[in-house]
Parts: structure tokens; sequence; C-alpha cells
């Protein structure tokens, strides 16, 4: 029972990972530990002792502690206010897929969910190490970059337009032979990953984005490569408003969030902006059914 209360818990966090949109208010924002699960058994008018296993590099150790002494706290990462807010349906999607058939889908969901917890205990370069983990669970490859760009463009409709951006042009000299921009990104995300990993160089200068951006746009796009696989499988039917996103998936690696685009004729944020219009696009679809998507 404990399993499958944990994988419950796995497909629930990574279900409001999915729904979460970077780059608005701290409003509804979440972070995996939002979601944290804890077991504890306990016998009936004997609550007065508390217990618990910890690891240990040689092993585990047992802990015994008076229930007064002890206290499940909410990380300080943790917003206090942050919502229980999820895609239930994606959730339940998850969970009724049957064990033999997820495992390897699961493995991807505990990576992801593991580089986006926002504790300070994970070092970014090691999420950089779990993200890219996730995909390779996720596509069934291994580290190699044409097998990443392969099966990434497999989940991906054709290139849509891509916008001009500030970052457009740094893209196609970095990778003079990339087809797309999502290419270039795949390559460059494979090089960051390899440093990340191996202890080699990670001087930042010869990226065309910082780690922490490669982070915030994988974790756009993971979720959206998920429902396209589970799409696939025929587990799932992809929204308007994720067919929005996988078809301008480009237009976000033209611009960074973190900075404010001088090009902009107003404030908002360029990634805000396609998630919003994405919205739009699903909210129509509801309005008007009978249109076209």
């Amino acid at each position: 029972m404990r399993p499958r209360l944990f994988r419950a818990r796995t497909a629930i966090g990574f279900a409001a990972l999915a729904k979460r949109r970077l780059f608005e208010s701290h409003l509804g924002y979440c972070c995996y530990d939002t979601y944290s699960l804890v077991v504890q058994r306990y016998k009936a008018a004997e609550t007065g002792m508390f217990s618990f296993t910890t690891r240990r590099r040689d092993g585990s150790a047992g802990h015994l502690w008076g229930s007064d002494q002890f206290a499940f706290r909410r990380p300080l990462h943790v917003d206090e206010r942050a919502p229980v807010d999820f895609d239930q349906k994606l959730a339940q999607t998850l969970i009724e897929i049957p064990d033999d058939a997820s495992k390897d889908l699961f493995e991807a969901l505990s990576e992801f969910n593991s580089a986006n917890t926002d504790s300070q205990d994970v070092p970014p370069h090691v999420e950089v190490v779990m993200t890219k983990s996730a995909f390779e669970w996720l596509l069934g490859i291994n580290q190699d970059a044409n097998e990443f760009v392969r099966e990434l463009q497999k989940c991906l409709p054709d290139p849509d337009i891509v916008d001009d951006g500030p970052l457009k042009e740094a893209w196609r000299k970095r990778f003079p032979k990339a087809r797309r921009p999502i290419e270039a990104w795949a390559r460059e995300f494979c090089d960051l990953r390899g440093a990340s990993a191996h202890g080699r160089n990670r001087d930042p200068s010869r990226f065309v984005w910082k780690r922490h951006v490669h982070l915030a746009f994988a974790s756009v796009l993971f979720p959206l490569i998920v429902k396209a696989k589970l799409a696939q499988a025929g587990n799932w039917t992809t929204t308007n408003s994720d067919a929005y996103k996988l078809a301008r998936i480009e237009s976000y690696l033209i611009h960074d969030p973190f900075m404010h685009d001088s090009t902009a004729t107003s404030e908002s944020n360029p990634w805000s902006d396609l998630d919003s219009e994405a919205f739009i696009a699903q909210s129509a679809k509801k309005l008007w059914p009978g249109g076209s998507d």
C-alpha cells in the first residue's frame, strides 16, 4: 500500500508542475516539495513516541523521539500560501497506467520532480543532470546528443514560424548546422549536462543560455513531451493549449525570460505572453468547440 501512495504522490506532484506557469506573480507557484508526503504508523492510544529510520552511507539508523520533540516542518522554500492545484486528469491518467507499463515513465517523473524541489540542498548543476536523466528515461535514450535531438523531434510538430527575438542569431551562430532552434537547444543542454556531470569546464561564456534559463525551459518542455508520449500511446488527448505550446515552443528559445527584452513594447515577459496565448487558444476552443484548433 505504501509504494502506491508514493507513486500517487509522484503523479500528483508532477501534474502540479505540469500546470504551473512561470514568470507570473508568486501566487499560484509551486515546487515539488509543496507535495511532500509522510506516512507514519501509530498504535491506538500510544502516540507519545515517534520512530523513524534514516539513511547512512553504511546502511541505515533508527531513531526514537518523543512526539513533543518532533514536528513535520514546512521547508522554507515552500510558500505557506501555495495552493494545492494540479491537473487532476493528468494525475489520474498517470496513476492508472499499469506498473509494468510505466516503470521507465515513473523513473523519468521522479528525476524531473527531484530537479524541481527549489531546495537549496540540491545544487543547480545536479538539477541539470537529473533533468537530462529524466529526458533519457522518458525517451529511452542514452546521453548522446544525436539521440536526444532525434527522439525529441519525434514528439514535436513541424516547425512553426519562429518569431524574431534577441537570441535567434545567437543560437544560429553557436550551432550553424542545426536545422531548427530546438535542435540547437538540445545540443547545448547536452553540453551543459556533460560539464555538470563530468567535472568539465563550467564556464558559462560558451553557452547561449545560462544554467538557470535552461532549467526553466526544460521545466516547460518536459511536461509537454510527457503528454505527447502519452498521446502517442493512446492514453491522452492533447489539449488545444498544449498543441499551441508545442507548435510555438521554439519561440521560447529566442528570449532570456530573466532579462528585460529591450525590443519589447511592454514590460510583460515574453514567456508569460506565450503561455497566455496558449490559454486563450484553449478558452476559445471551449467557447466554440465546433471551430478549428
